[in-house]
């Protein structure tokens, strides 16, 4: 590809890239996922940069990823959008500098995992059984729904927002970041918790049991704060 052409106008391409639960994206690419029946994938890109966005299944994982090497030549101000469908996900990968966003209406009920490794932000947006977050990097993680379980682990810089999602049994945070974490723990069954370095842990709402698993064990300077 030549570097000094444009990306083009921008164009839509729909793909069907076979049966995937798990979804990673790397680079500069903003995904969102929606729940439904089908398997897809539309792309939404400039016309000369659109064959260089990959989409590949490799056993039950989504692949998204920008294989061009011509970005510092273009820059950034392009986007590049992925909009993905599927019945069901069971695990996010974002190694990306950009937000994967879920929508609202995912009901599931059963385990999904969610892992941030850079910079871009995730958005988990549903109803599930259990919830599990591990965020290693400055990507932020936001949370608006509900499951029965929610289990978080930071270590970076980033901030946890799970004030809009609603946990029925049990929440659980081991936090080694900088950045705060913000909870609704009203009418939890049992809040547990770490602190192991700056980070504050905020919350709402009465839980039935507060647990600090790090007392003695633990010298972070963060500490739990009711708001």
């Amino acid at each position: 590809m030549d570097c000094f052409k444009s990306t083009g106008t921008d164009v839509s391409e729909m793909r069907y890239p076979g049966k995937f639960q798990d979804v990673q994206v790397k680079g500069k690419i903003e995904v969102n996922i929606f729940q439904g029946s089908e398997y897809k994938v539309e792309v939404i890109a400039g016309r000369h940069l659109i064959k260089n966005i990959n989409t590949t299944v490799t056993d039950t994982l989504l692949k998204i990823e920008n294989s061009t090497s011509c970005n510092f030549v273009r820059g950034y101000k392009r986007k590049i959008i992925v909009n993905v469908t599927m019945p069901y996900v069971s695990k996010i990968y974002n190694y990306s500098v950009s937000s994967i966003t879920m929508d609202p209406g995912f009901n599931q009920d059963s385990l999904l995992y969610v892992r941030n490794e850079n910079i871009g932000d995730t958005y988990i947006n549903g109803k599930f059984n259990i919830v599990s977050t591990s965020s290693h990097g400055a990507g932020d993680i936001y949370l608006s729904g509900s499951s029965r379980t929610l289990l978080i682990y930071s270590n970076g810089t980033n901030f946890t927002f799970a004030e809009n999602f609603k946990a029925s049994d049990q929440v659980f945070i081991s936090t080694y970041s900088i950045g705060d974490a913000h909870l609704n723990l009203q009418g939890v069954a049992s809040f547990d918790y770490y602190i192991w370095s700056k980070g504050n842990i905020f919350y709402s709402g009465d839980p039935l049991a507060i647990n600090n698993l790090g007392a003695g064990k633990t010298n972070g300077k963060g500490t739990l704060i009711k708001n």
